[in-house]
C-alpha cells in the first residue's frame, strides 16, 4: 500500500477494465508495479538505494531503503520504507485531522540459475494506521475521548 514508487522498475496505470492477466480488478482501472530481475556481476555483490522527504503541509515525513546482495546464481532484496504525518491547521486556524502512519517492508529471495530464468520467493508486510478513519469512525466524526459519551 505504500512502498516507495522508486523501488519499482516499471509502473503502468490501465485504465478501465482490463483482461484478467492483471487479476482482480476495480472498474477504475489498475495500477501494475513491476521489479525487474537484478543481475549481479562478479565484483559487484552489493547495491542499495535509499532516499526520503519532508513535507510542509501536516509535517509529512517519509524514508526508504532497498538493499540487495548477491552473485550470479541470485540475491536477496530487503526493502523497507516508513512514512508518518500529523495533523495540520487549515487557512483559518482551524484543526484538520490528517495524521497517519504507514511502515511496509518486502524480502526477496531469489534463484538465477542462467541469465533467462529466474524463480523468486518474496514476503512483504504493510502496517497502516490512520488517525481519521479509525475503525467505526467516519472523517467527520468527532474524536471519542475516554469519560465523555
Amino acid at each position: 500500500a505504500s512502498v516507495p514508487v522508486e523501488t519499482f522498475d516499471t509502473v503502468t496505470v490501465l485504465k478501465g477494465l482490463p483482461s484478467v492477466q492483471s487479476g482482480p480488478v476495480g472498474t477504475g482501472g489498475t495500477v501494475l508495479s513491476e521489479r525487474d530481475r537484478l543481475r549481479f556481476s562478479t565484483g559487484k555483490i552489493f547495491r542499495g538505494r535509499t532516499g526520503g522527504g519532508v513535507e510542509s503541509n501536516g509535517f509529512v515525513r517519509d524514508a526508504f531503503a532497498d538493499l540487495a546482495a548477491g552473485a550470479e546464481q541470485g540475491y536477496a532484496r530487503a526493502i523497507g520504507a516508513w512514512k508518518e504525518a500529523d495533523n495540520y491547521d487549515d487557512g483559518n486556524g482551524n484543526p484538520v485531522r490528517s495524521a497517519f502512519k504507514t511502515k511496509s517492508g518486502d524480502v526477496t529471495l531469489a534463484w538465477t540459475p542462467d541469465q533467462d530464468s529466474f524463480l523468486s520467493l518474496g514476503f512483504t508486510a504493510d502496517r497502516e494506521r490512520d488517525e481519521v478513519c479509525a475503525v467505526g469512525r467516519q472523517p467527520t466524526q468527532p474524536r471519542h475521548q475516554a469519560g465523555n459519551r
